[in-house]
């Protein structure tokens, strides 16, 4: 069976490592592959693959067309070239093939599954942070998010639509699945499907930390929707001659109340993403790496951080939330997950750092390429698609 990876939605680094994970995953089972993408996210996969040391010779490419989404009214207009591009795969494909959607575009979803009663595609769709408008309140959202918001509402949460048989949505673990069918009427939730978030990881040995000061900080956009308020909360509580206290990523918060703190920050103090180089340096200088997601945060979606938490082999420190506890018990354990805000400065209280040994190399070992392949291998198995 042929298969074609189209991915009409990622502009520049958006999904990358998800992308080439996914790619090198279906490659083990399906010998040719056309990968059509934005040119320069396309790049930027290969290149992962190429570092990886992944068979990709008999990968093929396509370029498409796409606007680099790099404001609001040009994402808006790469959810529009997308929609066109996702009917015209599904109308123009083999009934041998199979189209595997990288994203889940919700503009588009409810055409693709109107025009597949049509044409009988097999389809699997990869679903991410979108799925999260299902459980939140529109009024938190700007006007893109606003509409797919509602998109995601006349879809999903819809009695009376029936998804095509051969239409299936992928989530990232048995939790996140749980949740979904708990969440969606049973026409939809059956349709969709459960596969672990697979990583490259490496045998890098990343240097020890040997100041004794605790360095301890959050990965990924600062902002109050992701915990900033918890943050200063903590930041408050703890000794700061033993707790060095530090933000890595794009700031979207109050800077007068953060340079009001002694808070290490990148060199561009958050004022945009940093370059993979700076990140990776900052998450090496970290000793636990925090997260403050509302314990109601994760339910529909998986965490890439905690993917690059495990690829470096840095412990967390989190408000508990059930994906969390979910990639513990199945992967194992490489932090401390508390309840509350005042339950993590207890624990920095008493935390000592050879507390922090953590069996990450099997934790790598059951979360690699791999690994999380015989998890898609039984799922396309079913499926009969392999």
């Amino acid at each position: 069976m042929n298969v074609k990876y189209i991915d009409t939605v990622c502009t520049n680094t958006q999904h990358i490592i998800f992308n080439a994970s996914l790619l090198a995953m279906l490659g083990k089972f399906y010998p040719n592959i056309t990968f059509y993408g934005e040119k320069n996210n396309m790049h930027e996969v290969l290149d992962i693959l190429d570092q990886n040391h992944t068979n990709c010779s008999s990968l093929r490419t396509r370029i498409l067309p796409l606007p680099i989404a790099s404001s609001g009214i040009r994402s808006f207009f790469v959810f529009i070239f997308s929609f066109f591009y996702n009917i015209y795969f599904i109308i123009f494909a083999n009934k041998k093939e199979l189209l595997v959607f990288n994203y889940n575009n919700l503009m588009a979803v409810r055409s693709m599954n109107f025009i597949n009663k049509l044409f009988n595609r097999n389809i699997l769709i990869f679903c991410h942070g979108e799925m999260e408008f299902l459980i939140s309140e529109i009024k938190k959202y700007g006007p893109l998010n606003s509409l797919l918001w509602k998109f995601a509402h006349h879809f999903f949460l819809n009695k009376n639509i029936q998804v095509h048989p051969k239409i299936k949505f992928v989530v990232m673990g048995d939790a996140i699945l749980q949740h979904i069918r708990e969440t969606v009427p049973n026409n939809i939730g059956k349709a969709f499907i459960s596969v672990d978030h697979s990583y490259f990881f490496n045998s890098t040995h990343y240097p020890y930390n040997s100041s004794k000061q605790l360095k301890v900080g959050t990965v990924g956009v600062f902002s109050k929707i992701k915990g900033g308020d918890d943050f200063c909360k903590l930041y408050h509580l703890v000794d700061k001659s033993k707790v060095r206290f530090s933000i890595t990523g794009r700031i979207f918060y109050d800077m007068n109340i953060i340079n009001s703190m002694n808070i290490d920050l990148p060199n561009n103090k958050g004022a945009n993403a940093i370059d993979r180089e700076e990140l990776e340096k900052r998450i090496q200088e970290l000793d636990i790496i925090l997260f403050f997601y509302p314990k109601d945060s994760y339910k529909l979606i998986a965490s890439g951080a905690i993917m690059d938490a495990i690829s470096m082999k840095k412990p967390i420190l989190a408000i508990k939330n059930s994906y969390f506890s979910y990639i513990f018990e199945k992967f194992g354990s490489f932090g401390f997950l508390v309840d509350s805000v005042e339950e993590m400065a207890k624990t920095i209280k008493i935390l000592k750092k050879e507390d922090l040994a953590f069996d990450f190399d099997t934790i790598q070992k059951k979360m690699n390429i791999s690994s999380i392949s015989e998890q898609l291998k039984e799922q396309l198995i079913k499926m009969n698609l392999l």
